[in-house]
């Protein structure tokens, strides 16, 4: 699934299956990924704040320069993402990107 740029503030996600995903750039502001895989995605500078990803799966996502600000991340798997500064999160990081 290609929506790099795309414009999806306040959509929801819940439970979505969006391993893979292109996200590059997309403003997903307020959205809610609750459950949702997103494993593998690219969300480089994608504008997250505000979101909710509570018990996400973002292993191995691309989260570099993307905007954090406000979000929701309890129980947020984060193994192997890439995290802002381009730093890859230690396996068991769990709610937050342990380097």
């Amino acid at each position: 699934m290609v929506l790099n740029q795309a414009r999806m503030s306040g959509s929801s996600f819940k439970n979505a299956t969006l391993r893979y995903a292109q996200f590059e750039n997309a403003d997903l502001s307020y959205a809610d990924f609750s459950g949702a895989s997103l494993k593998g995605a690219n969300l480089h500078a994608a504008d997250l704040s505000n979101a909710v990803l509570n018990d996400a799966d973002l292993r191995y996502a691309d989260l570099s320069d993307a905007r954090l600000g406000g979000i929701q991340m309890n129980n947020a798997r984060l193994a192997g993402a890439i995290w802002l500064n381009g730093i890859p999160c230690k396996p068991g990081s769990v709610g937050q990107c342990v380097q």
